[in-house]
């Protein structure tokens, strides 16, 4: 086609992380470090990209005698990012 680069833009995403970090003096020289990271944190759909095609083939599944099709799937989502994911992580300094 001749349409410029750019030209089909989706909504905006909007993803947000949490990080914290905390660090317990234990006795003497040791101490331990405790981290928590959280990525998307209000766990709704962060969509990766938009369908650009007017159609997209359907193959049937095997041994089917129904022909192969298209179907319509311009402006629907292409994909989803993660959901929400949690992690600890605790380090022990001597």
């Amino acid at each position: 086609g001749n349409a410029r680069r750019d030209s089909i833009e989706g909504p905006d995403t909007f993803a947000l992380n949490a990080n914290m970090l905390r660090t317990f003096r234990l006795h003497g020289r040791y101490s331990m470090d405790a981290q928590l990271n959280v990525t998307n944190v209000l766990n709704h759909a962060v969509y990766t990209g938009w369908n650009t095609n007017w159609t997209i083939p359907v193959t049937p599944p095997a041994g089917s005698t129904t022909p192969a099709s298209t179907r319509n799937q311009f402006g629907a989502p292409a994909g989803v990012g993660g959901m929400r994911t949690v992690t600890l992580n605790l380090r022990m300094r001597f």
